[in-house]
């Protein structure tokens, strides 16, 4: 999402760092600086600072050596006027005279230290210049490297959003259990329509070799019907009068409800039938065409049958 931002603002901290340590140098021997062509980086304009600085400290430096050589030579001239006093005192020069020299005596000293202080002044103020830069350049380094945290987090935080959106639209895709082409639609299905577990959405015919029969069974009949049972399929149709035999391939796993807006709904199984004993009669059937379905349920004794047929409430005395 911001992998182009941040990437940008990475290769800032890498440009900035090195002008706060003072290693500039670095960044021209291994060719990492930034195209003047290319996007507009804030080292640039933290860079022509940091130049005005480097040679406004060379220009001190150079000041330094000639208040040096000043200094020396005012040393000098205080020397030279001091021999010039004693050289006053022994001739029995005039107190005026002696005074006057004594007087460019103090001068020149006061001149040293106008001009050392005038020189302290000067480094004041180029270390002050020199700490608000550095500054300026840490307080942007910390912002660029608070923004890098916040849109990494932002990442993170759409990654998971993404991730919980795939989830989500993962869980709401409906996949057919098999290939096949749809026969019918059974719902108009709209945008936020919401889908009972089991419920018949369309029917589709499975790709096979052979045919296969969908067909409904009322759940109060599922404990009698299982996979392999056998199966009497009836076409409704006068111009097919055959039955045929078959078996049950597959149950649905849960009971579904064919009508769920009726408050007296039943409720059903899907069972899937195959394994036809007269496999070419059937190819004739068209698909699509309704049959009537009788399953076969499991052997039951005699008794069992009785007792079944009889309410449950029902009390019998010997």
């Amino acid at each position: 999402f911001n992998d182009i931002k941040i990437k940008k603002l990475k290769k800032e901290l890498e440009l900035l760092k090195p002008l706060l340590a003072g290693n500039v140098d670095a960044l021209n021997e291994k060719g990492k600086l930034p195209s003047l062509d290319g996007e507009n980086y804030i080292y640039f304009q933290f860079k022509t600072e940091y130049d005005a600085i480097a040679m406004e400290e060379k220009n001190l430096e150079e000041k330094e050596t000639l208040l040096e050589k000043e200094l020396q030579s005012r040393t000098k001239q205080i020397s030279f006027l001091q021999n010039k006093d004693d050289l006053l005192k022994k001739g029995g020069a005039t107190n005026i005279d002696i005074l006057n020299n004594r007087y460019d005596i103090e001068k020149q000293k006061t001149e040293m230290i106008n001009v050392k202080l005038n020189f302290i002044l000067l480094r004041k103020e180029f270390e002050k210049l020199k700490s608000q830069f550095k500054t300026k350049l840490y307080d942007k380094i910390s912002s660029i490297t608070e923004q890098i945290s916040e849109l990494q987090k932002n990442n993170i935080e759409n990654d998971g959003e993404l991730s919980l959106m795939k989830g989500k639209v993962s869980t709401n895709i409906i996949t057919s259990p098999v290939a096949g082409t749809i026969l019918k639609i059974d719902h108009n299905l709209k945008k936020g329509s919401f889908i009972e577990q089991y419920q018949s959405i369309m029917t589709v015919k499975q790709n096979s070799n052979g045919q296969v029969i969908e067909a409904k069974f009322d759940a109060k009949y599922r404990p009698y019907i299982y996979e392999g049972a056998s199966v009497k399929v009836s076409v409704n149709s006068t111009a097919f009068k055959n039955n045929f035999s078959a078996r049950v391939a597959k149950i649905s796993p849960d009971s579904f409800s064919d009508n769920p807006n009726d408050s007296r709904e039943r409720r059903y199984y899907r069972v899937t039938i195959d394994s036809f004993d007269n496999v070419s009669d059937v190819n004739y059937l068209p698909e699509g065409i309704p049959v009537n379905v009788f399953a076969t349920s499991k052997k039951i004794s005699i008794f069992e049958y009785i007792i079944a047929s009889f309410k449950s409430d029902m009390t019998f005395v010997w």
